[in-house]
């Protein structure tokens, strides 16, 4: 990225929230940690992204209890940041492929207020994100 670009103009830290230690049972505050780090840098192929909604899912308590063998997301250790289905908006990106600043993405980077991911690895949620609360209707049989 070049000194003019919209990450320039970003704070140089970014807050995320971490895994203090893994519950025997249900998590409590106590097991989490808002921490602040270094604003994330993208590179060729990446693109840097603000996190804007977080799912809150029930598949969140295996991961912060260790993972589950055949999961598609690893388990969380005490220090890790927490892992989730997260709408982004782009902040900055390379190259010519893939969203561009100011799209909604989503990926699964989880609970951090900024984000590098993957050209690849968002996936572009058009003019519209999904309303979270909407109802959903399912296909007819």
């Amino acid at each position: 990225m070049t000194a003019a670009s919209p990450v320039a103009s970003l704070s140089r830290t970014s807050r995320e929230v971490q895994l203090l230690a893994v519950p025997d049972g249900l998590s409590r505050p106590a097991h989490f940690r808002v921490v602040r780090t270094p604003l994330p840098q993208p590179v060729e192929g990446e693109m840097l992204v603000r996190n804007r909604y977080f799912l809150v899912f029930p598949g969140l308590s295996t991961v912060v209890g260790g993972g589950l063998e055949g999961a598609p997301f690893p388990g969380a250790q005490p220090g890790d940041p927490l892992c989730g289905t997260v709408v982004a908006e782009v902040v900055a990106a390379s190259g010519a492929e893939g969203p561009r600043v100011g799209e909604p993405v989503s990926h699964w980077r989880g609970r951090r207020e900024y984000a590098v991911v993957p050209v690849g690895a968002g996936t572009t949620l058009g003019d519209t994100p999904p309303d979270p609360v909407a109802p959903r209707t399912r296909p007819a049989p």
